[in-house]
């Protein structure tokens, strides 16, 4: 122990830069998740530089990198440089990740190979035995790292660290009344070493959410490309890349960059050779002087053509979830949601009004593809339940009423009804909310291929990104087994996305993602279904520090057919591949059908 402690006091430290340390001693071996393996190249990443001198600069103790996916952020801003200390400039370290199970996943597939994979590093940080390299906690010759998870409270503030590393700060639980935010616990953990740093890197998500707002409380650095035309160096956001329309279809493989001060159109090959040549460029004064912040579309990425942006533009641009996804994970910016309202009686009335239909048919022919199928929730004493018929931008009610036990959810499945051809559909599937009595609906659903549970979640496992998480339950909630083989398949449902959907069906019907259409009956027992499907209105919360009003949604009245009908929402989410294989078949028909209608009109 005397004998390490004196030969790391006495070893030379290697003077150089992050990158250039990094070239020198990093081996990316065959298990890393990389596509680019052997020697570490700091030219893939040419942006990093300037990153990775700011993170030895001792007068900068905050960097924010506010990044597109897949633009090399987890290696080059994280696993990287905690290496780098701990070989160069030993500390204690934090690495934080939204969850345990995330923090345990990188350990093993990313760090703790590049260590076994790296002589240099491997020799400089294990002991002979490697009996301390454990899966969260390295207790290396030089220095101890913790890798913990944003979801236990206690492990952040227990643990002093003069540098802090977090991945993925939008992701973290909510903060609760009795814990500070986790991110707040996390920096409260450098408080006593003169030169700590906190690096954090994320995609954003939101305006409020943690990490837009730290990118504009920082420095605000763009990466400015030179125009190989005319030199003017500017940003280069989505809004710059110029891509000709098809219909509604970009083609994606014509997309290049306009220039904004010449025009001249800049293939995708020849922009990649500019991003060589590219510098950061600070946009706004730091709230703090000591913090820099840095913003990076995915584009500027070697390996992200121009080509893979529209591509991925076209299938995102219709379904709002995706293009938030699209929005936060590629330009690398806060999503801003279309502001929601509540939905009132007599819009619900007047969408009826415009459109009616017998209740128990469905309005459409033959000819146009649909789904029928139903949602269930369950209540103490009644079971209510609506029918759907769906086609790929359209959701039509065509029945409603409440069951009195949960063995009738079978007869929905049983019943048929009639489009308007008079040809019988029957019910394909039924979604079942299982939040409440669940043992009875589990013993239910045990075995039904065509009845698919669903509940509400809790806290932050899904996302307005990803609205649905599907789990595996084998088990009852005392913990009693199915029994061998048994088992179903839960799906969580986000607590508020699929409210705005049905919401924004009612009040933006000429731009939302798919309008809602009430059948006959709705007007029966003192208008019943109208009150009960407006029975949650959209509130408002007190301005947070940066003026942001968020919303949510409150009871005011039963609300049992508010809630199948935003199950319908979810059920559209879960068919998506069908119901955009259901749209190219309309779309490839109704061309076949002009063809022939003009030939027609030409031999006549």
């Amino acid at each position: 122990m005397i004998f390490d402690l004196v030969r790391r006091i006495l070893k030379p430290k290697d003077n150089i830069g992050i990158t250039d340390w990094a070239e020198k001693h990093i081996i990316l071996g065959q298990k890393q998740p990389t596509a680019f393996h052997g020697r570490y190249k700091g030219s893939r990443t040419p942006y990093m530089r300037e990153i990775h001198e700011h993170m030895v600069n001792p007068s900068i103790n905050h960097i924010t990198m506010c990044f597109g996916a897949q633009t090399g952020k987890t290696l080059n801003g994280t696993i990287i440089p905690v290496l780098y200390y701990a070989c160069e400039d030993p500390a204690p370290m934090i690495i934080a990740f939204p969850n345990e199970r995330l923090a345990q996943s990188r350990s093993e597939s990313s760090i703790m190979v590049m260590v076994e994979d790296s002589a240099y590093v491997r020799e400089t940080l294990l002991s002979p035995k490697k009996t301390d390299f454990k899966k969260l906690e390295y207790i290396f010759k030089t220095c101890v790292i913790n890798l913990i998870g944003g979801n236990s409270p206690a492990n952040m503030s227990s643990r002093p660290a003069r540098i802090v590393f977090i991945e993925e700060a939008d992701k973290f639980p909510d903060q609760t009344k009795k814990e500070a935010k986790a991110i707040n616990l996390l920096r409260e953990r450098t408080k006593s070493f003169w030169n700590k740093k906190t690096i954090e890197n994320s995609t954003p998500t939101v305006p409020n959410a943690h990490m837009w707002q730290a990118f504009l409380d920082g420095t605000q650095h763009l990466l400015h490309v030179p125009c190989p035309s005319c030199g003017l160096e500017q940003a280069v956001e989505f809004e710059d890349l110029d891509c000709p329309l098809n219909g509604t279809e970009y083609i994606s493989q014509e997309a290049k960059w306009k220039c904004r001060g010449c025009k001249t159109l800049v293939a995708d090959k020849k922009f990649r050779a500019q991003v060589k040549k590219a510098r950061w460029i600070a946009t706004a004064e730091a709230k703090d002087p000591k913090h820099v912040s840095y913003r990076l579309p995915a584009w500027y990425a070697q390996w992200v053509t121009f080509e893979d942006v529209f591509l991925e533009f076209n299938r995102s641009k219709d379904i709002s979830s995706e293009l938030q996804n699209f929005v936060n994970s590629w330009c690398a910016k806060a999503y801003t949601q279309k502001p929601i309202e509540s939905m009132d009686d007599n819009q619900i009335l007047q969408i009826h009004k415009d459109f009616p239909y017998p209740k128990k048919t469905i309005p459409l022919d033959q000819d146009a593809k649909f789904i029928v199928y139903a949602t269930v929730d369950v209540q103490k004493s009644h079971l209510p339940f609506s029918v759907w018929a769906t086609t790929p931008d359209k959701l039509f009610l065509i029945d409603f009423g409440s069951l009195s036990v949960i063995d009738d959810v079978a007869l929905l499945k049983s019943n048929a009804y009639k489009d308007r051809d008079g040809n019988v559909v029957p019910v394909r599937f039924a979604l079942l909310d299982t939040g409440y009595r669940t043992v009875e609906c589990y013993r239910f659903a045990i075995g039904k291929s065509w009845l698919i549970p669903i509940k509400g979640e809790q806290g932050r496992l899904t996302t307005m990104t990803q609205p649905l998480r599907v789990e595996k339950i084998v088990s009852m909630p005392d913990g009693s087994s199915f029994g061998k083989g048994k088992q179903l398949y839960l799906h969580h449902i986000h607590p508020r996305f699929f409210k705005d959907e049905l919401t924004d069906s009612v009040n933006n019907r000429e731009s939302c993602y798919c309008p809602i259409y009430f059948c006959d009956g709705i007007h029966v027992d003192d208008f019943e279904y109208v009150k009960q499907i407006t029975g949650e209105v959209v509130m408002e919360e007190e301005p947070d520090k940066y003026g942001f009003v968020a919303t949510f949604y409150k009871k005011v009245y039963t609300n049992d057919y508010f809630d199948v009908a935003q199950y319908a929402y979810a059920a559209r989410h879960m068919m998506h591949q069908t119901l955009s294989n259901l749209k190219k078949q309309v779309d490839n028909k109704q061309g076949t059908d002009n063809v022939l209608k003009k030939q027609g009109e030409e031999n006549g």
